[in-house]
């Protein structure tokens, strides 16, 4: 198995060069999104997720509290508590930025045509192993490459009226929390090590044979959502 996608997203990420204050700007802003009530529509796996994985990333937050503070760094980081929040987000089929009011439910067509998609690709495994850092401050579980996820989420992209992917949504990951606003230039330095020195941990294997479309009210997916499944 390789991790080469994520690991090169992460490698490139803004996150680690970027000066610590605009940083914290970032941290913050995304810290507001997060309690707003934004909706959209994705297509994922989870929500909740088998129970060993759940039970894994628990374990995976609690040994990156304790690396952290073996650093000395007082680095926040607000996990993700409910288990029926954790996912693997396949495509993002209307953003916040796209929804509109007649968005949910989904048409009939386009169900079929995630139907035929899911169909055409067939079930197929991916690896977690290991944390990073995305974005701006997301901190995620490695997962493996997948010609098979390219494939499916290319097809997903093809269906009419669904969102366009944006730079950086390609990488795919499992979010465990997200770093808050606070960070010194040394929390940032005790980040990469605790990443580093966990890049070994195994999560376990996530099975994709269908898709839970779900209809969310807050990107964190803390929060009540509708859902249906398809398979």
């Amino acid at each position: 198995m390789t991790f080469n996608h994520f690991d090169a997203a992460v490698r490139t990420n803004e996150f680690w060069t970027l000066p610590i204050e605009r940083i914290n700007q970032n941290l913050e802003r995304n810290q507001q999104k997060d309690m707003l009530q934004r909706p959209g529509i994705s297509a994922i796996v989870g929500c909740p997720l088998p129970q060993a994985l759940v039970e894994s990333m628990t374990i995976a937050q609690k040994a990156v509290d304790r690396t952290l503070a073996a650093h000395g760094s007082s680095a926040t980081i607000e996990w993700r508590k409910q288990p029926e929040a954790f996912h693997f987000s396949v495509y993002g089929l209307l953003t916040p930025g796209d929804y509109g009011a007649d968005a949910w439910p989904l048409r009939e067509s386009q169900i079929s045509c995630l139907e035929e998609a899911l169909h055409a690709v067939g079930t197929f495994t991916l690896d977690l192993q290991g944390i990073g850092v995305l974005g701006m401050g997301s901190v995620s579980i490695r997962v493996s490459d997948s010609p098979k996820l390219e494939e499916l989420r290319d097809a997903i992209s093809s269906i009419t009226g669904f969102s366009q992917e944006k730079f950086g949504s390609r990488t795919k990951k499992i979010t465990l929390g997200r770093l808050r606003p606070g960070l010194s230039a040394s929390d940032r330095l005790a980040v990469k090590a605790t990443c580093e020195s966990l890049q070994g941990f195994t999560i376990g294997s996530l099975t994709i044979d269908h898709l839970a479309i779900v209809h969310y009210q807050n990107t964190f997916m803390d929060e009540q959502y509708d859902k249906i499944i398809i398979r």
